[in-house]
């Protein structure tokens, strides 16, 4: 099976398309991109066959070209996976040569984004994906990158050869402690080993390896069907109500269990586990089985304002996002997000008009009335206060993880849940409390 690529919707990219290209683009629902796993790709023997036809091969540079080919079929194969008449699926890739030198500690492949695009436009001469060229503008100041777009000629090819095709790695291990620049964007920097990085690049190694162990299946969702839910970034976001036709699991890869967690400029800002599994909705992930034994999903509600409240020393709601109505929970919810995610208010406004529409004052209204719901957090607000909480939440997976590994317990995070058989749901509970009291000396509360 396919590891599952972390995609999400791009608005920016659609936007440009339906209003550039109308004609051919005018009738996307839904943009959905990621980028390509470049340490990973498809081996089989039709590999090679493509290889030898398409480039002049020397012992030079035979491993890149290789690498960047196996690495761009699993990416076309990935857009494949959950295509459907309402919902485009693409990725991008810079076109651009002017890389930045990789971090030793980071390297995971062989070729650079050069021979990528070598080969991607080679695979375009035959048909299998086309582009649209990244570019910089008064919308986009940072600049988008090449949008490439499968062809249906390549669902022909993977129709016909994904049997005799696997999944590879292209180093034996890749780094599971990343540190990202704090600027933003994805540039990662070094870092000097130390105890601390060792234990804890030790401790996702085990909890990798235990998890992959097990089998895990889901049923996906059938994108054909849905109906319209919150409203982001201007557009209504989509509920998916049906599963496949005859609830066929699938297996989820092993390299969609393998976690790495992530930091942001320093070893105490953010530090959460990702993974591909955790791009599956709420409803897919209903429906993980594990060995085939059924499972459930412990969430830790409302966590970081309840670790705001916590950490001030005080006790929180039982329900930090409380209100009336499912819907206007979640407007709470996103809410208190951009009080506490966004460096000043001005920059808050800003995600609240891209989400919700409406005007600053009608943003205002709304986080001062949460404000005045929690004034003894307050001060928190808007201070970019998720760093710190994602560290804190961080540490609270990590000792769960840690007690699963020790315990021979199948888990899967899923940033502040877990799942795992429900016959060992009861224990869970309890090291969940037990992690949570540990670190914050205040009791969580969970949904089942």
């Amino acid at each position: 099976m396919l590891p599952i690529p972390d995609t999400q919707h791009n608005h920016k990219w659609a936007a440009t398309l339906v209003k550039t290209k109308p004609n051919t683009f005018g009738q996307i629902e839904e943009l959905q991109t990621f980028t390509p796993m470049y340490g990973l790709g498809l081996e089989g023997p039709i590999v090679d066959e493509i290889l030898e036809s398409l480039f002049a091969v020397t012992n030079r540079n035979r491993t890149q070209l290789r690498q960047a080919l196996q690495c761009s079929l699993l990416t076309l194969a990935q857009c494949i996976m959950h295509a459907s008449s309402s919902t485009v699926y693409s990725f991008v890739h810079r076109r651009g040569t002017n890389q930045a030198k990789a971090v030793l500690r980071y390297k995971d492949r062989s070729f650079s984004d050069t021979h990528m695009t070598k080969v991607l436009d080679a695979l375009a001469s035959c048909g299998y994906v086309r582009y649209e060229k990244g570019f910089k503008g008064k919308d986009v100041p940072m600049g988008l990158a090449t949008l490439w777009l499968v062809d249906s000629s390549f669902a022909s090819w993977v129709s016909e050869h994904i049997e005799s095709l696997k999944v590879v790695q292209f180093v034996e291990q890749r780094e599971t402690v990343v540190l990202n620049n704090e600027a933003g964007g994805e540039k990662r920097k070094d870092y000097d080993e130390n105890d601390q990085t060792h234990s804890m690049r030790q401790r996702i190694i085990s909890g990798n390896k235990a998890r992959t162990l097990h089998e895990w299946t889901y049923i996906p969702m059938d994108r054909v069907f849905w109906e319209e839910g919150s409203r982001r970034r201007g557009k209504v976001k989509k509920e998916y109500r049906q599963f496949m036709e005859g609830d066929e699991r699938h297996l989820i890869s092993p390299k969609s269990l393998e976690c790495r967690r992530v930091f942001k400029g320093d070893f105490e800002s953010g530090g959460r586990f990702y993974c591909g599994a955790q791009s599956l909705t709420k409803a897919e992930r209903g429906t993980i089985q594990i060995d085939g034994e059924p499972t459930i999903e412990l969430d830790l509600k409302s966590l970081h304002p309840r670790l705001l409240y916590n950490l001030e020393g005080f006790e929180a709601p039982e329900d930090c996002y409380e209100a009336d109505t499912k819907e206007q929970r979640a407007r709470n919810k996103m809410i208190c997000l951009y009080l506490i995610n966004n460096k000043d208010r001005v920059t808050a406004r800003r995600a609240f008009m891209a989400d919700f529409g409406g005007t600053g004052d009608e943003a205002d209204t709304e986080f001062d009335t949460y404000i005045e719901q929690h004034p003894k957090i307050a001060h928190h607000f808007f201070k970019s206060s998720w760093k710190r909480l994602q560290f804190m939440d961080s540490r609270i997976v990590d000792a769960v993880l840690s007690a699963a590994v020790d315990k021979g317990v199948a888990l899967l995070p899923i940033h502040d849940s877990f799942i795992t058989k429900t016959r060992d749901a009861y224990w869970l509970n309890d090291v969940i409390r037990e992690s949570y009291c540990e670190l914050i000396g205040f009791e969580p509360v969970l949904d089942w």
